[in-house]
């Protein structure tokens, strides 16, 4: 099966996108398998060839309810795609473990890896109004920056504005293995406008159902979900943090990437 990765830190919407493309019979999407039960830390920085195709393989014919989007807990109100025998494409997505995605790509070059980057500012006031990521007794001015109280020293994780402004391990892994490719490495802005990159994105599929897709995208960008990790949101500018984000560090963040190569996602 050809094999296709999402990639992003936590709350830049990879949950959206995988639902997109879990909407296209070509495809079998699993869902942060690194940070699952069934292959917590199964893939290292140093894995080899052999180990990272047989864990694709595995991934391929699981039956973890996380993995599968199934859990009810955790899968709030995402919508039912049947999944098909003859599906041609393996997509997973992580907010995890970006950190192997260099090894990850040199050990299987035929991965194609989608790295979507969000606005820094929204990126970190999502995430300090996220109740299941970000305890009411944590200080925001302390946190946003280390997230140290979240990420617990794990080189896995990324709530933190330190990720996002190393590019979250997701920008220079990419651009490097697919020095080719557009925007730094296949890298896709999320926009306020959604389905203006869809059949961009879709030139990875040899083929894909468009009225399905086509109604999952406007059903989801025309209703309020009701739980904080909801794939359903409105359509609307993604500008909330400016008036909910404390100034000193929307002013701070800004100022310290203007000048930087990721300066282009801040639309």
């Amino acid at each position: 099966m050809d094999l296709i990765g999402i990639h992003g830190v936590p709350r830049s919407g990879t949950s959206w996108l995988a639902q997109i493309f879990r909407s296209s019979p070509s495809v079998l999407l699993r869902f942060q398998p690194l940070f699952s039960y069934a292959f917590k830390d199964r893939l290292s920085a140093d894995s080899g060839r052999v180990e990272i195709l047989r864990f694709f393989e595995e991934l391929r014919d699981t039956k973890d309810s996380f993995v599968l989007q199934k859990d009810p807990n955790i899968h709030v109100e995402y919508p039912e795609f049947e999944e098909h025998a003859a599906a041609t494409h393996l997509v997973y997505k992580e907010v995890r473990y970006n950190h192997i995605l260099r090894n990850l790509t040199a050990q299987v070059p035929e991965l194609k890896l989608i790295g979507l980057v969000r606005h820094p500012c929204a990126v970190i006031d999502s995430w300090v109004n996220a109740p299941r990521e970000f305890k009411p007794e944590w200080s925001v001015e302390e946190q946003w920056r280390s997230g140290a109280l979240k990420n617990q020293g794990r080189p896995e994780e990324c709530f933190r504005f330190d990720k996002w402004e190393g590019g979250g391990g997701v920008v220079r892994p990419i651009g490097a293995a697919v020095p080719q490719a557009d925007e730094g490495g296949a890298l896709r802005r999320t926009e306020p406008r959604p389905g203006r990159r869809d059949q961009d994105l879709f030139h990875l599929l040899a083929h894909y159902q468009r009225s399905t897709t086509e109604q999952f995208i406007h059903s989801s960008r025309s209703k309020q979900g009701s739980d904080a990790n909801s794939i359903y949101r409105k359509i609307r500018p993604d500008t909330a943090w400016e008036s909910r984000l404390p100034k000193a560090i929307a002013d701070t963040i800004l100022t310290e990437i203007a000048d930087s190569a990721l300066a282009r996602f801040l639309i």
